[in-house]
């Protein structure tokens, strides 16, 4: 059996989360991309001076021969925008790479959470069987990330 739609390899893929490894050093970097995948990660390594993975292989003599496209993976997707900076806090938080000091991105706490729950739950206003599933889902997805919130 065949699938109806192409194989797209993941340089060609957009709206993604990403992660950068430095190949020398071991540091990651978490970001978010709406363009396509390879676009980002050659900005990254040869032309976006304020970039922070630009910026430590300039500086890090020992990383900055070391690190090409193979220091770079797709972690998640998503099909709009604001999914996508969700889904980039999720994984910052998780795993916390040193890189992302002061890189803006939504700030998750627990009130945040509750508030976007029962926000799309009221602007679609959802059966109890939609509020159910929707919880349900959400409870799988923050224990597949593995990923416990602190306010």
């Amino acid at each position: 059996m065949f699938s109806p739609k192409d194989f797209v390899p993941d340089s060609l893929k957009s709206r993604v989360v990403y992660q950068s490894t430095c190949a020398s050093s071991g540091v990651r970097y978490i970001g978010e991309t709406n363009r396509h995948f390879n676009t980002r990660v050659n900005e990254h390594l040869f032309r976006d001076k304020n970039s922070h993975i630009f910026k430590h292989l300039s500086a890090s003599k020992g990383c900055s021969g070391k690190c090409d496209m193979t220091c770079f993976k797709i972690l998640d997707h998503a099909s709009t925008y604001t999914i996508l900076k969700i889904k980039e806090s999720f994984h910052i938080e998780r795993l916390k790479p040193k890189l992302n000091k002061q890189v803006e991105h939504v700030s998750l706490s627990l009130h945040f959470l509750i508030y976007l729950y029962f926000f799309v739950i009221s602007y679609l206003n959802l059966s109890f069987y939609w509020l159910v599933y929707i919880s349900l889902t959400v409870n799988h997805y923050l224990n597949l990330l593995n990923f416990i919130v602190y306010e």
